[in-house]
């Protein structure tokens, strides 16, 4: 696999979790939420094509993982920008410019 790209096996979450030895509430609300909305998407929503746009709205696996996706963005912001963790401290060293 090509350096800097992200490898679908890895469980990023988990490991971040053991290398901290620490696992917060909102890290495992994120996980849980990638993974529902990684199943629903390999699932369902290969179906459709680019014609499709306007049938993907009306679509209820389209708008559940849709709901998922914007609660997990919250909770990503959270955990990069809000919640004392290390991970925040490093977002914002390193991350933001």
């Amino acid at each position: 696999m090509p350096q800097g790209t992200i490898d679908p096996t890895v469980d990023y979450v988990a490991q971040f979790s053991a290398e901290s030895k620490t696992e917060w509430p909102t890290m495992r609300a994120a996980r849980k939420d990638a993974f529902e909305l990684q199943d629903l998407l390999r699932s369902r929503l290969r179906q459709f094509t680019s014609d499709d746009v306007d049938a993907v709205y009306t679509d209820d696996v389209f708008l559940r993982c849709r709901e998922i996706s914007q609660r997990l963005h919250a909770t990503l912001q959270r955990m990069f920008f809000e919640i004392d963790t290390p991970l925040r401290e490093f977002t914002c060293e390193y991350g933001v410019f």
